[in-house]
């Protein structure tokens, strides 16, 4: 049989990302208009572990593993692993990398810098998705759990959506966690596991700017 260890600190990104497309009328129709946005994330997880699901955004396809570890300097200063230096200086070629944290010390956005370009990763929101609990003798998940919520965006968080021709999205999976309380204890993949992301993004305009707009 194949066993797989999977720390605390493991990382999760899928090599596949969604991206969202506006023309530029409709950029400038959104921003002159614009009231309020809210993002709704829900996830199905009929997978045997727990994690908490982190929705990144971008103007850069390349999502590095290393993102929550990131620290504001050059690349030589940071305390993450050589392949993922490696692959972030290859894949973004920064001069210097800029991080902002929210107030729980989590990194909010990063920003690698150039002399003639800036990708952005920022975190749209976070979501706890909880360790199913029913499991079979063998450890097969029986019941997956349902995780869903309703995040406001604020003014930076929108001015993404509207700033870029292409922004690409990313579940980022950390703080790996399983049904098991205490071992030894084991849990088991199965080829039909997965983990459902159900995500929209919904904005409040004001109409009489359309309208104004429009004449």
């Amino acid at each position: 049989p194949l066993t797989i260890v999977l720390d605390n600190n493991s990382v999760l990104i899928p090599q596949e990302n969604t991206l969202i497309e506006l023309d530029e009328s409709t950029k400038e129709s959104i921003k002159n208009t614009l009231v309020k946005g809210e993002i709704f994330l829900e996830a199905t997880n009929n997978m045997p572990v727990g994690a908490d699901l982190n929705l990144l955004a971008s103007n850069n396809q390349f999502f590095p593993l290393c993102y929550d570890s990131l620290i504001t300097g050059s690349l030589i200063n940071q305390i993450v692993s050589d392949s993922c230096i490696q692959l972030i200086q290859s894949s973004l070629l920064p001069d210097s990398i800029f991080v902002e944290l929210n107030e729980d010390s989590t990194i909010y956005y990063a920003k690698f810098i150039n002399s003639t370009d800036t990708t952005l990763i920022g975190k749209l929101m976070s979501l706890n998705l909880y360790a199913p609990q029913s499991l079979d003798e063998n450890g097969f998940v029986v019941e997956g759990v349902v995780n869903n919520d309703f995040v406001e965006l604020d003014s930076l968080a929108l001015s993404w959506l509207t700033g870029y021709e292409t922004l690409y999205l990313s579940p980022m999976i950390t703080n790996l966690t399983t049904s098991v309380d205490s071992l030894p204890g084991w849990i088991t993949f199965h080829t039909v596991d997965n983990l459902k992301i159900r995500s929209y993004i919904s904005l409040m305009i004001n109409s009489d700017g359309i309208i104004k707009s429009d004449e």
